[in-house]
């Protein structure tokens, strides 16, 4: 499935039903690490409805030239978990979304969290 954040094409999969929760995977990998990771820990219990988005640059999202850094990519991530959008839904995964939006994150966990400060431009480029 895709959904437009912030003028970029986000690509993402969903699991389950009901309450939204949404599972991000780390840099230089796409939705299917967050998937491998997380899924175990959902086999069997009902009422969640999980989205794995592809970030920028990683999987089958591109990213466009004006995203320059890990707080643009966090931008565009949130614009994408608006809870005004019946795909995602308040939740939000990392430090930064919980710095950022406080309202939006309900309970959440991290594999491997990243800070909010800028990064070389391109990073996510390869």
């Amino acid at each position: 499935m895709e959904l437009r954040a912030r003028e970029v094409a986000i690509h993402y999969v969903e699991h389950g039903a009901d309450r939204p929760v949404l599972v991000s995977h780390g840099a230089g990998v796409d939705h299917r690490e967050a998937e491998a990771c997380f899924e175990p820990a959902f086999a069997g219990v009902a009422g969640f409805r999980r989205t794995c988005p592809d970030l920028p640059g990683m999987g089958r999202t591109a990213a466009p030239e004006r995203l320059r850094g890990v707080e643009d990519v966090l931008d565009t991530l949130l614009d994408f978990a608006r809870p005004d959008r019946s795909a995602v839904g308040p939740f939000a995964p990392s430090p930064g979304a919980a710095w950022r939006r406080p309202v939006m994150v309900l309970p959440a966990a991290s594999t491997a969290p990243a800070g909010c400060r800028r990064s070389r431009p391109g990073w996510w480029r390869g």
